[in-house]
């Protein structure tokens, strides 16, 4: 279900065409471990009730995100940060964090695709 709308291909492509697709390919591989430890990290916050933190958890994803053209996940990450901080102990957070794990699969998917359709 991959879905070549949800990275944004301008900035991908510009990219590439700088730095060739094996430094992007990188970059995702060191993404995928980012957001696990920001995710992992979010979660213990929010468990100890440290808000404010976990949402800069969440904006550290969006960062990394947007970094490498994850745009989806980017638009994301920001949306349950401002959530979380509004809603404090009242965000529903274990079912925000499995969709959004569920989006990144898809999206790094995606990504992962689009950066074999470069020469090499």
């Amino acid at each position: 279900m991959n879905n070549i709308d949800n990275i944004n291909k301008k900035y991908i492509d510009e990219t590439v065409g700088i730095t060739g697709a094996e430094p992007f390919t990188a970059a995702l591989g060191l993404f995928r471990t980012q957001v696990s430890e920001y995710i992992a990290s979010c979660r213990t916050y929010f468990r100890k009730g440290e808000y404010e933190e976990a949402g800069r958890e969440l904006h550290k994803i969006k960062g990394a995100a947007s970094s490498i053209g994850l745009s989806r996940l980017a638009v994301k990450a920001k949306e349950m940060e401002l959530s979380l901080l509004e809603k404090r102990e009242n965000y529903p957070f274990d079912p925000e964090i499995a969709a959004f794990n569920e989006l990144v699969v898809q999206d790094e998917a995606t990504l992962g695709q689009y950066l074999k359709s470069f020469p090499e």
